[in-house]
């Protein structure tokens, strides 16, 4: 039962993570869509470019402790 309240918070915790990097990357895609000068399109490219590879990361994490 322990495990199953472990595995349960790890997903949780999990879909939390990415629903709010999803959300980030959509608003700095969105920003990059409207900028004004290409100094400020890159910049919010690069961030949510930024995002995209921070979630990769957090879901091995996550799926490593899974495994614990």
């Amino acid at each position: 039962m322990a495990e199953q309240t472990v595995t349960g918070s790890i997903d949780d915790a999990m879909k939390t993570a990415t629903a709010a990097h999803q959300r980030l990357q959509a608003l700095y895609e969105h920003r990059a869509s409207r900028a004004k000068i290409e100094p400020e399109e890159e910049f919010f490219n690069a961030l949510a470019q930024g995002h995209n590879s921070e979630i990769r990361h957090i879901m091995a994490s996550m799926k490593e402790l899974q495994g614990v």
